[in-house]
């Protein structure tokens, strides 16, 4: 059996419960991505399956560019692979990889994005804080209680942008080999608790310091982080352009609904009184 790589990119939705391996749950996009390519005989259980993933997702996350790999004895088409699943999951690329390839321990670097959007966020203090969580440190206080492992909490952020956007819109992009569970949103949480006043950007000192027995940040809602991208080295994907053609046009019909649903709204909030 020859070993492919796939990219794969699902849009942020809360019917599903998520990216993982799960099989069991029919929400789980990667179930529905096993379904698929046993619908294309190049599985013959799904339970059995030697499907393996970058990155792990929870609800509500979307992915640009997520990868995972299979082992299979033909070539995978993409466009037959696509036409069994929603049009809100797509895989966009394939390529043959050796057989020794792990898409989890193989990346050299994940990137997340969070939209957050915020009245009154405060971007001096927002940027000094993250100007202190680059770097290596112990993110213990960032990320979900792990009692069986409460050591491993040291990771290296390569690089953390604060970009505004306008229209209280903010992104933060966040870019490390690998990630604790809830990081992301816990250093957003942080954030928004700076914007309301609660703390300012010391605090982010004392979290990473563990100078006392601080609560963890909260965590911000899962709806706004994406998982933009997973690097390798010497990996590449060739784009299945009408796998890609058919997304934009879902991708295109969801925008026209929120523009829609945005003047209904602004029409409702005008108007009510």
């Amino acid at each position: 059996m020859n070993n492919y790589a796939f990219l794969l990119s699902y849009l942020p939705s809360l019917k599903y419960s998520g990216f993982s391996k799960q099989f069991h749950d029919s929400t789980n996009i990667l179930t529905k991505v096993a379904m698929s390519l046993k619908e294309s005989r190049l599985l013959n259980s799904i339970n059995n399956s030697n499907i393996k993933i970058a990155s792990r997702t929870d609800r509500g996350v979307g992915a640009l560019r997520q990868v995972f790999s299979l082992k299979c004895s033909q070539f995978p088409i993409l466009t037959e692979i696509n036409s069994y699943l929603p049009d809100d999951i797509c895989i966009l690329g394939v390529r043959e990889v050796s057989s020794a390839f792990n898409p989890r321990y193989d990346a050299n670097s994940r990137r997340y994005s969070y939209f957050l959007i915020m009245e009154n966020f405060n971007i001096d203090e927002s940027k000094k804080a993250l100007q202190y969580l680059q770097g290596t440190h112990d993110f213990q206080f960032f990320s979900k209680e792990d009692l069986k492992n409460p050591t491993k909490t040291i990771r290296n952020l390569k690089s953390i942008e604060l970009i505004s956007h306008g229209d209280n819109t903010y992104q933060i992009r966040i870019e490390s080999r690998s990630f604790l569970w809830h990081q992301v949103r816990r250093i957003v949480g942080h954030l928004i608790e700076i914007s309301e006043g609660r703390y300012n950007s010391d605090h982010t000192l004392n979290l990473l310091n563990k100078t006392a027995d601080w609560p963890r940040p909260p965590i911000a809602p899962s709806v706004g982080l994406i998982l933009e991208d997973i690097s390798y080295p010497d990996l590449s994907f060739k784009i299945d352009q009408k796998s890609l053609n058919n997304f934009f046009k879902t991708i295109k019909g969801i925008l026209i609904d929120l523009k829609r649903n945005e003047h209904v709204y602004s029409f409702f909030y005008a108007n009510i009184e």
